[in-house]
This record gives structure tokens, sequence and C-alpha cells, in this order.
């Protein structure tokens, strides 16, 4: 998605391993992509510039369009690079919870102030009312020292990763 909107979109972070290495594959695409888009417009820019010129004009019909289009496709294969590069120099890594700056919260004290300071009794209050009173004791609580948000993960299955949409202050 951020590839198409060239950047005007938020990236999601990797929750997962699969998650990581999946965005890691996309972005190794864009650059190929870009690549390619770069020497095919390169390529058709050059070609249609020299139809009109070297006709003295008269195919300049079909040249301008084609090196307009050449010059388009160029431009959006550089902007695929340059993001696709961009992500690849910023990726984290992949690791339970998430990448970047979620941590899993240790201790059922810390994991009790989190839950208070976002309207919860305690942990097990807010944790049963993402996950159910059944699936409580099979999640840990995750969170992100930068931003703050917090998020539970399932202990068995480090994929499974419930977002919480509220944020510590």
């Amino acid at each position: 998605m951020n590839k198409v909107s060239l950047g005007l979109t938020e990236r999601l972070e990797a929750g997962t391993n699969a998650f990581f290495y999946g965005q890691l594959a996309g972005d190794n695409v864009a650059l190929i992509q870009g690549f390619f888009e770069v020497l095919g417009g390169g390529t058709v820019a050059a070609a249609g510039t020299g139809l009109s010129v070297g006709s003295g004009g008269v195919l300049s019909v079909v040249g301008a369009p084609a090196a307009a289009g050449g010059i388009a496709l160029a431009g959006h294969g550089a902007a695929m690079f340059g993001q696709g590069v961009k992500n690849i120099l910023k990726a984290e890594g992949p690791g339970n919870g998430g990448s970047g700056n979620f941590k899993r919260i240790s201790s059922n004290s810390r994991a009790n102030k989190v839950a208070k300071r976002l309207g919860y009794d305690d942990a097990h209050a807010l944790k049963e009312e993402y996950v159910g009173k059944g699936e409580v004791s099979r999640f840990d609580m995750y969170v992100n020292s930068a931003s703050g948000e917090v998020r539970l993960v399932k202990k068995s299955d480090s994929s499974i990763i419930v977002e919480i949409y509220e944020t510590l202050d």
C-alpha cells in the first residue's frame, strides 16, 4: 500500500516474523520493479524524442506522447525504487510483539499500572475485554515505548496480535 501512495499512507509495523519478511520481500520487489520502470521509461522517452526529432517533427504526433509516457513511467519507477530503499533502510526487524519499540511487560505490577492508565481496574480486566475471559492467561501485554501503543500477543502463537486502540499518555 505504501508504494502505491508514495508514502502518503502510514506503513504498518511488522507484528510477526512472517509479516516483517513479507514486507521486506515486497520492498525488494519494489526495488526491482522501480529499476525496470526507470529503464523502460527512459528507453521509451528516448525513442519518442528520437522519433520526433529524427523525423523533423513529422512524427511528433506519435513521438511526443511516447516521450511523455516514458518520462511518467520513469518518474514512477524512481519513486518506487526510492520508497523501497527507504523502507529497507528503516526496517527494524521481526520479533514477538512486533518490531521496533514494542517490549513485553514481564511483571504483573507493571501490566496492572499500564491497564490502570488506560482506565481498567487491572491487566486482567483489560485482557478480558479484548480477548475474552477464557483467553486472559494466554496473552502477554506489550508496550511501544516510543508511541505508547499497547497490544496483546498470544503466548503460543506470536502471529496472533490484538491491537489495543488506546495509547498511554
